[in-house]
């Protein structure tokens, strides 16, 4: 602080008190199973309040206590519009679907072809890269958006394409993968490591 202050130019605690310590953000646990050997599915059971939301056509069942509706990701409009836009483009869903329990239940996702679902708790700021159709579903506070390969090569040799997706924590994410996944890594990004 400047000599002769009287607040913190930062946080604005009155000068002479100690700065309020940051939190860490820790979602809920989610109680889930991953059953099947090949051709998996991942069962959530979700107690009242709690959240996830998943990709189109991800979903295989739900209880009757489960409410959905679909919600384009972002927080603020600006957000929604670009990551609406960035979402059209690559050829994905405009919206992504949001399931909440009412009282308890259950919700059952699938991925879209055969291979095994993984799921991944990311720290805050940790990220993660998976191919277009690998998400299958996440709890809400985890940001979901559209990455780009920006080498030319990687996208036409590599066999992954121009389009990944971006997986921002903290919160549980799950994916179905065929051949694996690309990578974690600390802090805001992620890159490719098959």
């Amino acid at each position: 602080m400047a000599e002769g202050a009287k607040f913190c130019g930062t946080c604005g605690a009155p000068a002479g008190t100690n700065a309020p310590a940051a939190v860490a953000f820790v979602p809920d646990a989610l109680d889930y199973t991953i059953q099947g050997d090949n051709l998996q599915i991942a069962r959530v059971n979700l107690r009242a309040g709690q959240e996830v939301y998943a990709e189109a056509g991800k979903m295989v069942y739900k209880t009757t206590n489960v409410s959905w509706d679909t919600r384009m990701t972002g927080q603020t409009l600006g957000e929604k519009l670009l990551g609406a836009f960035r979402r059209t483009v690559t050829g994905e869903s405009l919206f992504v679907t949001y399931f909440r329990a009412d009282g308890a239940g259950e919700v059952g996702f699938a991925g879209s072809y055969p291979g095994k679902i993984q799921a991944f708790q990311l720290a805050a700021g940790q990220g993660m890269l998976a191919q277009r159709d690998a998400f299958l579903f996440a709890q809400p506070s985890v940001q979901l958006t559209v990455a780009f390969v920006k080498k030319l090569g990687a996208g036409f040799f590599g066999g992954e394409g121009f389009i990944l997706e971006r997986l921002t924590g903290p919160g549980l994410v799950f994916y179905s993968c065929r051949r694996g996944f690309f990578g974690i890594q600390p802090g805001a990004g992620a890159a490719a490591a098959d």
